[in-house]
């Protein structure tokens, strides 16, 4: 679990912290109702039961925030430091025009990132929703890896850009513990076994290479 976590961190995560990905995101969809007066709590906490009572029939993981002790800005930057897929929000507006504010965290542009949906509309949006942020996510882990990942065949090149710079580096390896113990001295250590067999001689002595390998720091 631990592994797993801090892998999205790092692939998935912004300046606002992280990201996760809506299949294995413990929480898909957090609802904020907000409101000033006694009336407008009854009426939308009210709208709001209806609200996760669908979502949760459409086999969407909910939770709502209804601690009466934060703000609603409060609350918002909570859900998006923890990556919570989609935030809904409604208030006496949204309430008045039967609708709700969907906020997509994998959004990077402010236009994009906010979408009104009538609330008979909310469960079959929100899964369509959440797989639009899963295609997002990919899409941009994919590229992420494709431009900082080099192919390379000897350590003296690549040592000094792998412990200074990052990126993946794909190079053959003979096998050896002394080969291995090299890239420690780049901050770096083995992180995959990969079943291509491109590199003829091993980086750092050059013997024939058993398998390549991928090599990046270690954090």
């Amino acid at each position: 679990t631990t592994r797993l976590i801090g892998a999205i961190i790092m692939v998935h995560g912004d300046q606002r912290g992280l990201v996760m990905p809506p299949k294995v995101a413990p929480i898909q969809v957090v609802i904020v109702p907000i409101f000033k007066t006694d009336e407008e709590e009854t009426k939308i906490l009210e709208k709001v039961q209806q609200i996760e009572k669908e979502l949760i029939g459409a086999g969407i993981r909910v939770r709502v925030d209804k601690d009466d002790q934060k703000t609603p800005g409060a609350k918002f930057f909570h859900w998006e430091v923890r990556g919570v897929p989609i935030r809904i929000e409604i208030g006496p507006k949204d309430f008045a025009n039967d609708s709700v504010v969907c906020v997509n965290r994998a959004e990077h542009d402010k236009e994009k990132k906010k979408t009104v949906v009538k609330c008979d509309e909310l469960a079959a949006h929100i899964p369509l929703m959440l797989n639009t942020i899963h295609k997002q996510l990919f899409e941009r882990a994919t590229k992420f890896r494709q431009d900082n990942w080099f192919q390379v065949d000897d350590i003296n090149d690549f040592g000094d850009a792998l412990e200074k710079e990052g990126g993946f580096y794909q190079a053959g390896w003979c096998g050896s513990g002394e080969c291995e113990e090299r890239f420690k001295k780049h901050k770096a250590t083995i992180r995959c076994m990969l079943e291509d067999n491109t590199h003829a001689q091993c980086c750092v002595c050059k013997k024939d290479s058993t398998r390549d390998i991928s090599i990046a720091k270690a954090y």
